[in-house]
Order: C-alpha cells, then structure tokens, then sequence
C-alpha cells in the first residue's frame, strides 16, 4: 500500500467539507440579489408605509424599465469578456437625436430610428476601435462616454427639448394593471435576450469568445466580429 493510498482517506473528509463550504458560498452568490431586495423592500415598507403602494410601484417599474435595457446590452458587452462605459451616454445621444429629429417635424418613427442609429453609431465604433485597434475596451469606452455626452450637448445647446405626442403619452402612462407598458417592454427585451445569448448560435459565439478567445479563434469565430456585434444599448426617446 502507497503513502498516497493510506493518506486519501485522510484528506477525504476534509475534501467534502471544503467541497460542501464552495456549495453553500455559490447558493448564496446566486440568491444574493434576491435577498437583498427582500431585505431592502422589508427595511423601506417599514420606514414608510406607502412604498409598496400601487402608484409608487408603478413608478418603480417605469423607472427600472430603462435600466433594464441597458443592462442588457451590457450583458452581451460582458459576456465578450468587456466592459461599456458610454452606455448611458449613448442614450442620451439617441434621446437628444430623437428630440431634435420630432421638433424638426420628423415624425415618430423617423425619429426613432435616427435614435437607434446615432446610439448604434456610439456602440459599433467601440467595437471597431477595441477589435481592429487592439485597444483596450476600458480606454475606448471611457473615451466614447466624454464623446458621446459632449456630442448630445453641443446638439441640444445645453436646452430640453419638449416632446407631446400622443402615442408616447400612453406608452409612458398605459399598461396592464401595475405592469406599465415601458415595463412589459424592456421583460420582452431581457426574455429575448435571454433566448439569443443561451439558444442561439450567435450566443455560443459570444459566450465562447468571453471564455476561451484563443480557442474560439481556433474553431473559426471571427471573435473581432462578435465583439463588434455585440449589442449595445439603442437609444430610447
């Protein structure tokens, strides 16, 4: 009998202990969120008995709706193994994009689609820059975030833009119960991109170019395309 043979059953108990300690430490780290925010809802509804009120629901999931989306988009920025700095100035791009295009008698849609490109714009020269620049993604991005906000003053001249259409009022004021439309539509983006990043082949494709670089370059990913595709988020009027 080997001294690693009579030595195993020493080292076993102590193998499951540690094995059982990982297990408990990455339950917690995947309810961790969740616990928190029953904690926190707890804490506030204490504090102040309105806060689990229908209006100030409501208000919560207009308000997290815009959240959402960009986190989305940061999601697939990520999962490349990257980082986006300028998602919320894009934003603020499209939406002065868009507030100018509507006050010079654009129309809605047109407008809209304007937004989506100049926020576009901001996401795929990052991607250019980081993937055929070899620059890193944390300087690019920094720098696309003064860029971007820069750019969405100089077109606004520092002065709101007031938009009254009737369609986005009920967007913005509609919905099913304490579900507001703008709510229903950043879950209808999440579950979308939940379906793209882990059913699709362009998700394998972004999943393996965060994890293995090399060895998705390896099997023909162009994974300079997939960090350029990877979505940012679009502007939102």
């Amino acid at each position: 009998m080997t001294d690693a043979t009579l030595a195993a059953p020493e080292r076993g108990p102590d193998h499951r202990a540690w094995s059982a300690r990982l297990r408990d430490v990455g339950f917690w780290a995947d309810w961790a969120a969740l616990v928190g925010l029953v904690v926190l809802v707890i804490v506030f509804q204490s504090a102040n008995s309105t806060f689990l009120s229908v209006g100030n629901i409501q208000s919560m999931l207009v308000a997290a709706a815009i959240l959402i989306i960009l986190a989305v988009g940061q999601t697939f920025v990520i999962a490349t193994a990257g980082i986006d700095l300028s998602i919320a100035s894009a934003m603020t791009l499209g939406a002065v994009a868009f507030g100018q295009a509507y006050q010079a008698g654009w129309g809605l849609g047109p407008a809209c689609l304007l937004a989506v490109a100049a926020s576009a714009a901001v996401g795929v020269a990052n991607g250019l820059i980081v993937a055929r620049g070899k620059i890193t993604d944390f300087i690019v991005t920094l720098g696309a975030l003064s860029a971007a906000s820069g750019l969405a003053l100089i077109l606004a001249d520092g002065k709101p833009v007031t938009v009254v259409d009737a369609s986005l009022l009920k967007l913005s004021t509609g919905g099913l119960g304490v579900l507001g439309w703008t709510f229903l539509i950043a879950a209808g983006v999440a579950i979308a991109a939940h379906v793209v990043l882990f059913h699709t082949r362009f998700g394998t494709h972004v999943l393996a170019t965060g994890g293995a670089p090399e060895s998705a370059s390896a099997m023909g990913i162009s994974t300079a395309r997939i960090k350029i595709a990877a979505p940012r988020p679009r502007g939102r009027p």
